[in-house]
């Protein structure tokens, strides 16, 4: 059975090559069946490699070495203790919308120095139970800047 990334692989290049649902079900009969889903890992990545192949020639896709972009923070799953990487990435998306910083590098060392004030040096090493307390802060920071603007929460 093919993984979750390879079957958004496959519609993603479906769409790109701008198949109709015949093509792509001629292609899956190739492989001897009728949805992505009944295909082996290993049929899944033969048919994304010729799919990318056909997507490069026709100027309609870039091969990226072939290794899925990776999300931030999830190199640091599975720490005991430690904010998850989905955590991680939610205070760094609700700093994003406070912070006054528009340049990536500032902002990210303006949300170590924010941090501190959790007696934490970097978001990578936020323990799980400081959490909740950073999302509360960044939250009210949030509340705090669209009652400036005048606009609405969604």
């Amino acid at each position: 059975m093919p993984t979750k990334d390879q079957l958004k692989l496959i519609h993603a290049l479906k769409r790109a090559l701008r198949l109709d649902d015949g093509e792509y079900r001629g292609l899956l009969g190739s492989y001897g069946v009728e949805s992505s889903k009944d295909l082996g890992s290993p049929d899944a990545a033969k048919l994304i490699d010729w799919m990318q192949q056909q997507a490069v020639a026709a100027g309609v896709w870039k091969n990226h070495g072939g290794k899925p972009k990776e999300k931030p923070y999830e190199h640091l799953k599975g720490r005991l203790g430690m904010a998850s990487p989905a955590q991680l990435r939610m205070i760094e998306a609700l700093w994003k919308v406070v912070s006054v910083c528009v340049d990536p590098d500032s902002r990210k060392k303006a949300l170590r120095n924010f941090l501190s004030r959790f007696g934490v040096s970097a978001p990578e090493f936020l323990p799980v139970n400081k959490v909740p307390a950073v999302i509360n802060a960044l939250q009210a920071m949030e509340r705090q800047k669209l009652a400036k603007t005048g606009a609405k929460a969604a």
